[in-house]
């Protein structure tokens, strides 16, 4: 999306944070909103951390979730993965429909790898009410749209191989694996 992360209206946004609370370039602009929150040092931007925030002022969206991408300069695809992954699992099990999420650490690749990866769960034998389970309707990227496609179509990919992998010796014979 072009429109600025504040703006958009989403139930809720993902935004990383590097280590000693430092912002990347889409939330830079944002940052000081967060202050009072980040002066508490209930978190720090470490590696696999998160924070949600709720009605922050001067963001459209209900829900920030804050996501440690360790230290600047130092972050790897699979930091950014982990990160992305953790905050949208974090908003889709407060029941959330709409989120945002901005590049983290400029790697809109592992950003998009991340959230498709993070949101794969095999669930075709394990609930019989499917309707109860919270899913997302809508993933709305700020960045470059050929890197984050890139990384949703290696994940689909993935996540196609996890399905058949996951899936019961019983119900995947050949025939069915061929359907497939």
């Amino acid at each position: 999306s072009n429109d600025s992360i504040e703006n958009i209206d989403l139930d809720g946004i993902v935004i990383g944070v590097y280590k000693k609370n430092v912002f990347g370039d889409a939330a830079k602009r944002i940052s000081a909103t967060f202050q009072k929150f980040l002066d508490l040092n209930d978190f720090d931007g470490k590696k696999n951390t998160k924070a949600v925030l709720y009605n922050v002022e001067g963001i459209k969206s209900p829900r920030i979730v804050l996501v440690g991408l360790g230290e600047k300069g130092k972050s790897i695809a699979e930091d950014v993965r982990l990160a992305a992954s953790n905050g949208v699992r974090a908003l889709r099990n407060l029941g959330v429909k709409r989120i945002g999420i901005e590049s983290l650490n400029d790697d809109g690749q592992s950003t998009a790898e991340g959230v498709v990866l993070g949101l794969y769960r095999y669930d075709d034998l394990k609930f019989k009410n499917k309707a109860k389970l919270k899913t997302l309707d809508e993933v709305t990227y700020f960045g470059d749209a050929d890197t984050w496609n890139r990384g949703v179509a290696l994940a689909k990919g993935q996540n196609k191989a996890r399905y058949l992998n996951d899936s019961p010796a019983n119900i995947c014979n050949p025939t069915w694996f061929v359907e497939k």
